[in-house]
């Protein structure tokens, strides 16, 4: 839709409650080929971890398969790296985050962090997330390698294009 398109070619404006409100928009309308645009470092700079929440509704709504496996994973390497920053609401958004739509890559991580973080409810929130994982994956089929590949295929040509546009937006800045 129009809303949705103006949403993605706002992402990159100067004014971060705009921004906001594009990303809330994309969460809400968004398809899983904005993952990469909503989980960018570039915008996590803007509007913190708003981006992630919104590409994690976009992941719990879409269709199970290689598609969706691809994104929590992708979106898994994201959060757990933000289980070390300094930040108490980024640590708490990655555990929540963790526990909807991170996959079995995440459950190390979190047990290391459930094991170390001295805020209790923290914690037991990492424990939680980790129940809350296992549960899903007790549910998923097998996927086909192919499927598999594919998404995997995907996922790199849009990470590709996002450091293309990194490398534009850094030459016209030099």
């Amino acid at each position: 839709s129009r809303g949705v398109a103006m949403a993605r070619s706002t992402l990159g404006h100067s004014d971060k409650r705009l921004v906001g409100s594009a990303v809330d928009v994309l969460g809400e309308h968004g398809e899983m080929a904005d993952i990469g645009r909503l989980i960018s470092p570039r915008l996590r700079q803007k509007v913190r971890t708003r981006g992630l929440r919104a590409a994690a509704k976009i992941i719990r709504r879409s269709e199970q398969g290689s598609g969706q496996d691809a994104a929590m994973a992708r979106m898994s390497s994201v959060l757990v790296a933000l289980l070390d920053d300094l930040d108490f609401r980024a640590r708490q958004t990655a555990v929540s985050l963790l526990g909807s739509v991170g996959d079995k890559t995440a459950i190390a991580h979190l047990e290391a962090y459930r094991r170390v973080e001295t805020v209790s409810s923290l914690s037991k929130s990492a424990q939680n997330a980790i129940k809350d994982i296992r549960s899903r994956e007790d549910n998923v089929e097998e996927i086909a390698e192919e499927n598999k590949r594919d998404a995997q295929l995907k996922d790199l040509e849009d990470r590709i294009k996002e450091l293309e546009d990194q490398i534009d937006a850094w030459n016209d800045k030099h």
